[in-house]
């Protein structure tokens, strides 16, 4: 055996080596291997038929059956290096090939392409079978670039690696043409069918099993990991990194994907124009979103809670958002509806609608034009804002600042720790303000200002409540602490309200016990008024400096009353009304007041004028010297108000010691140019008036007394 043996291998060295002999530095094994061959030299052909055209092609190595079959002057074609079954078959001029693989380059330089220079490496079965040009590319793997026909300085590397074709290069040698003839530039496509539906795209790289399977014309993409970019066809400038990263993605452009299935379903419905620019990072970021543009998420399973592909425009579609946070979410509303310019940030953050602002963990925005700032910040209510921890707002237009301040109302303000304004009735009050730790409102347009300060009522202002009543200071920065309101300033005054007689009249429609001690002033009547509980009290018109006056404005009035017959009315309820008359006993009243009351065992009634109900006018404000003035007295003998004029008498006397009252408040200035004798003199004068006075009233008094005892027998 090992001489049998021994017998072949001397008898293949001896042929070998005639062959090479008689061939002129060629090498060549197999039936009609470089059968041709006139000039070359240094050429090593293995194969039947292998280089069987070479005629004065030189340093090429061919092993297998008719490898580089067609291949055959110098001058097109040389230094190729081609192994494996049919490799480099069809190649008529280019140089510096090297193609391994079972009919790998099969069909290259066919047409004796111009623009093929050299410089291939094609390595795998059917590794660039339709290549007919292009420089400087490399092909790995299994019908990698199967159908790519042009374009220079493209790597693929993977089975079915860039154009490659699912067709098996064992069945056919026909040279593909049309749609499916790929001829793109500066490809990079590594992994099982990366890049495998190329035709024109240029400067795309795919990383990854089926990374940018589908591209065909997309230039300038960028995807690394299984599947990721799968579907893009026509997109450009997209970068999508990680496993299935936009798997979804037909003809967007610009986008960014970075993180496992981030990005998986944009562009799912192929809109050709509103799946742009939007960028994607963390695992399952953006996951959702079908259609939209200029998005920004950040954050593991940040996401859109709708799919935004129910039309083209405005609120119909994802755009312009940012959300940054694990979880973060975006709600449109529906489950297509898409939302416009959300900023999102923090942990679980959502929204659910459009121009929103949302900071913070678990915050909550839902409501068009709201912002919610802070951990769990709630916002309901549209153009609401909400800033602090656990801050909730439900209605529109709110504004709540502050850990745990509650907003519950239409318009309403609060700020401070716990303040809410807040709707325990569900009579949806609008408009007011709590501002203070606790602060709260209720009322329509109240406000509430101050520790715990608790506003009700409508249209009312409550400053530090009754639990902790303050004291106001304007001008000071020191109010006196037993004053509700300490004013101070030498350039300012108090003004009162200022009312007309018939706005202050009206007003006492409204008024009761509880509103006793209001105080206004009337403009008409240029005079003070203060609520006793029943009716407006004026106050007296002092001048001087000495100070209000003790002398009381009132008269003592006592009449019998009888009935027609001349008898008297016991025990009788009767009403009376006064009016003093200025000048004449037919005069404009200048003060007018009723009473009630009921007459006595002998029909006696007594009133005090001047306390009784006011009509009209201010007896307080009566000039007794400046002029003449007169007394009607009215009755209603049954206790109504159906007055009967019992007549009109002058006063004489009695009323004009009531102007004896402004001694009291002489001042410095009265003495400036008078003699003081001469005031003496008055002075004596009005006491001697006064004692004349006081004797007719003992004679009247007297007079009255014997009248009395008469009626008593």
């Amino acid at each position: 055996m090992k001489t049998h043996y021994s017998f072949k291998l001397i008898f293949f060295v001896l042929l070998f080596t005639q062959l090479s002999i008689s061939q002129s530095n060629n090498v060549t094994l197999g039936a009609d291997a470089g059968g041709s061959i006139s000039s070359g030299d240094n050429n090593v052909l293995i194969g039947e038929e292998s280089g069987t055209n070479i005629t004065t092609s030189s340093n090429n190595a061919f092993l297998g059956y008719q490898t580089g079959y067609t291949q055959t002057t110098a001058s097109t074609s040389y230094g190729n290096t081609f192994a494996g079954y049919q490799a480099g078959f069809n190649n008529l001029g280019d140089i510096d090939l090297t193609f391994i693989g079972f009919r790998a380059g099969y069909h290259y330089a066919l047409a004796n392409d111009p623009s093929a220079s050299g410089d291939v490496t094609l390595v795998g079965a059917g590794a660039g079978f339709n290549l007919v040009g292009g420089d400087d590319s490399v092909f790995i793997g299994d019908r990698a670039g199967f159908y790519f026909a042009y374009g220079d300085d493209n790597t693929f590397v993977g089975n079915a690696a860039g154009a490659g074709g699912f067709s098996s290069p064992s069945t056919t040698t026909t040279q593909h043409t049309g749609s499916l003839v790929a001829s793109g530039s500066d490809n990079t496509g590594v992994g099982s069918a990366a890049l495998h539906e190329l035709t024109t795209g240029f400067r795309n790289t795919a990383v990854g099993n089926e990374a940018l399977y589908d591209v065909e014309t997309g230039d300038r993409n960028t995807a690394v990991g299984d599947s990721a970019g799968v579907d893009i066809g026509t997109g450009r400038y997209n970068t999508m990194i990680g496993q299935a990263s936009g798997a979804a993605t037909e003809h967007g452009d610009f986008n960014t994907f970075i993180g496992a299935r981030a990005g998986y379903d944009n562009n799912r419905t192929n809109e050709t124009n509103n799946a742009n620019r939007n960028t994607y990072l963390g695992y399952e970021a953006g996951y959702s979103n079908r259609e939209g543009e200029d998005n920004v998420v950040i954050g593991a399973f940040a996401d859109f809670l709708n799919t935004g592909s129910t039309g083209s425009g405005g609120q119909n579609y994802n755009a312009r958002n940012i959300l940054i946070g694990a979880a973060a979410d975006l709600d449109g509303g529906g489950n297509n509806t898409g939302a416009n310019d959300v900023v999102m940030l923090g942990y679980n953050a959502r929204a659910d609608a459009s121009n929103v602002v949302g900071l913070g963990s678990l915050a909550d925005v839902l409501a068009t034009d709201g912002i919610g700032i802070g951990y769990a910040a709630q916002v309901s209510g549209i153009q609401a804002i909400g800033i602090g921890r656990d801050v909730d707002i439900d209605n529109t237009q709110a504004v709540a600042i502050g850990t745990s301040s509650i907003a519950q109302n239409n318009g309403a303000i609060v700020l401070g720790y716990g303040a809410t304004s807040t709707d325990p009735g569900a009579l949806d009050p609008t408009n007011n303000i709590a501002i203070g730790y606790n602060a709260n409102v209720q009322g329509n347009n109240s406000i509430a200002i101050g520790n715990a300060a608790t506003a009700i009522v409508d249209n009312t202002m409550v400053l530090g409540g009754a639990a902790n009543p303050l004291s106001i200071g304007v001008g000071t920065d020191t109010p006196n602490l037993f004053a509700s309101m300490d004013l101070t300033g030498t350039n300012k005054g108090f003004l009162m309200n200022r009312l007309t007689t018939g706005e202050r009249t009206t007003l006492a429609g409204s008024l009761g016990a509880t509103e006793a001690g209001m105080m206004v002033y009337d403009i008409d009547e240029t005079r003070f008024y203060f609520w006793d509980g029943n009716q407006w009290v004026g106050l007296s018109n002092y001048s001087g400096s000495a100070g209000a006056s003790n002398i009381p404005d009132l008269m003592n009035y006592q009449t019998a009353v009888r009935d027609g017959s001349g008898n008297i009315l016991a025990n009788q309820n009767v009403g009376f009304r006064f009016s003093i008359r200025q000048t004449s006993a037919v005069g404009t009243i200048v003060y007018q007041e009723t009473h009630s009351g009921t007459t006595s065992d002998h029909g006696l009634v007594q009133f005090v004028i001047g306390s009784g109900a006011v009509v009209s006018g201010d007896i307080t404000t009566i000039d007794w010297g400046a002029d003449s003035y007169y007394l009607e007295v009215e009755i209603d003998p049954t206790g109504g108000t159906t007055y009967v004029s019992m007549g009109t008498s002058q006063f004489v006397s009695v009323p004009y010691a009531l102007r004896a009252k402004y001694a009291e408040n002489v001042n410095s200035s009265l003495w400036d140019g008078n003699d003081p004798k001469e005031i003496q003199i008055e002075n004596e004068e009005m006491k001697q008036q006064i004692q004349q006075l006081q004797a007719e009233n003992a004679e009247m008094k007297k007079q009255l007394q014997l009248i009395l005892k008469k009626l008593e027998d």
